[in-house]
């Protein structure tokens, strides 16, 4: 790899709410360009400041503080630098690629099974539950939150709606783990000759006490829509390695039982149909296509694949309804 010059990003940009940026180093690689060095900078209003800064904190005391470097569980990047009064926080840009560079084939499969098998490990360690961000989200809060979604979309919510929330509630509550609340493949770095090494996350301003499997539901849920972005309308309705990552965050002690995964990789479908329609979220901030995914080009893309995204939460479902929510 060759070395560029140091270069500034804007990533993602809401004025007057959120601005985030990169300061560092890059190398181009065979699928594409890769973090060498850098830092991360937040700038948004000083109290969501100083949460961000207690949250990191927190973060860098369960995921890196005193732990073995050959740790199987996630990292969390580093504070580098902060200004409280001017409302901005700097955290170290992990070396490497996104997870979403890598195409289909056996190096993407063995980065996603490494992400399920760090999950797994995390969702049993006894230290990240304890200095954990004191934040809680729970499957009630999670159907609030769909239908808010979904009333601001405008539409009637979709018949799967109801039975979810009912399998949600009775069985989606399930034991509070330390989750990232926001894992998808654009959130985990690593290095495409060692994809099994997936513990690089980033962007943990979400994190929470939740329940089991809602981190891995949410990353299925991410595959879907990524084969939507590539006009893959059957790796949407059946993801190339989804079968594998259940596997693997199964056989490494994942805590959530497959048909409770599927019930919140149905959940987070049904969110991501709700945003796709939503064109004033979309419109609402700059998003660096180099760096972000975007949302659909316009309504008529946004409204085809809200409908299949519902049509994958039906899909998703099934593997929590058949048989029963409660069996495995």
């Amino acid at each position: 790899m060759s070395a560029a010059p140091v270069e500034r990003h804007v990533l993602k940009n809401r004025p007057g709410r959120r601005c985030v940026e990169f300061h560092g180093r890059m190398a181009e690689t065979a699928f594409g360009r890769a973090i060498i060095d850098g830092r991360v900078r937040k700038r948004t209003d000083p109290e969501r400041t100083r949460r961000l800064h207690e949250r990191y904190l927190a973060l860098h005391s369960a995921l890196v503080a005193g732990r073995d470097p050959v740790w199987a569980g996630p990292r969390a990047p580093a504070i580098t630098d902060v200004d409280m009064a001017a409302g901005w926080i700097e955290i170290e840009a992990f070396p490497g690629l996104a997870l979403s560079r890598l195409p289909d084939g056996e190096a993407r499969r063995r980065g996603l099974c490494g992400v399920a098998r760090a999950l797994a490990v995390l969702e049993a360690d006894p230290v990240a539950a304890a200095r954990w961000p004191d934040r809680e989200w729970s499957a009630a809060r999670e159907i609030e939150n769909l239908a808010r979604l979904w009333s601001g979309s405008g539409r009637p919510w979709p018949a799967l709606a109801m039975p979810l929330a009912r399998a949600l509630a009775k069985h989606g509550e399930g034991p509070r783990v330390p989750a990232h609340r926001d894992l998808n493949e654009e959130q985990v770095l690593l290095d495409p000759e060692r994809p099994d090494d997936a513990r690089h996350w980033v962007d943990w301003d979400q994190a929470s006490h939740a329940p089991a499997g809602l981190d891995l539901g949410n990353l299925l849920a991410h595959e879907r829509l990524r084969a939507l972005r590539r006009e893959d309308e059957v790796g949407a309705l059946e993801p190339p390695h989804r079968a594998a990552v259940v596997a693997a965050y199964r056989e490494a002690g994942g805590r959530a039982r497959r048909r409770v995964v599927g019930a919140w990789e149905a959940a987070a479908c049904l969110r991501l149909a709700a945003l796709a329609r939503d064109r004033a979220v979309a419109a609402a901030a700059y998003r660096n296509p180099e760096w972000v995914p975007l949302p659909a080009g316009d309504a008529a893309q946004a409204e085809h694949w809200a409908r299949l995204l519902e049509l994958t939460a039906e899909r998703a479902f099934g593997f929590a309804a058949q048989g029963g929510i409660r069996e495995d």
